[in-house]
């Protein structure tokens, strides 16, 4: 089989096995949650979320008292508390509005793999190519010379 037969049935074969891979499911798992997580409003559930240490930090960081924290939330109205709850379910965790980038990230990294294939498949076809060439000239070199070609 030559080299360029060898080459279309490796694709064909990394083809198949993206194409499948890309169909399979992958699993997830659910842990239980106690029944007053279940029943807890969007106001306890937010809260809830100001108990946390790293949030707690946060707010510190930016000169809000924890407890100063907590007498807003009371003080908002229902209308409020579920677009605050909308807004916490909607946020991408540890991202502040980073979806263009993390975008760009994978378009850069598709055009940089494709670029990286492309090359390695050019340098290879360079390298059979001038391989093929010297085993040519090699033959040629040590060809009996009383031999009529």
């Amino acid at each position: 089989m030559n080299t360029k037969a060898k080459l279309r049935s490796f694709v064909a074969k990394l083809l198949i096995i993206t194409t499948t891979s890309a169909c399979l499911t992958t699993q997830s798992y659910a842990g239980a949650i106690s029944t007053e997580a279940a029943l807890a409003t969007d106001r306890e559930r937010i809260l809830v979320l100001l108990d946390r240490p790293d949030v707690s930090a946060q707010l510190e960081a930016y000169g809000v008292k924890p407890s100063d924290a907590k007498a807003r939330v009371g003080a908002l109205s229902d209308a409020e508390i579920a677009q605050l709850s909308i807004d916490i379910d909607k946020a991408v965790a540890g991202a502040g509005g980073g979806e263009p980038i993390v975008a760009l990230a994978g378009a850069v990294a598709v055009v940089v793999v494709v670029v990286v294939f492309a090359a390695i498949l050019l340098v290879g076809a360079a390298i059979y190519g001038a391989a093929k060439l010297a085993s040519r000239a090699f033959k040629s070199a040590n060809a009996d010379p009383y031999v009529e070609r």
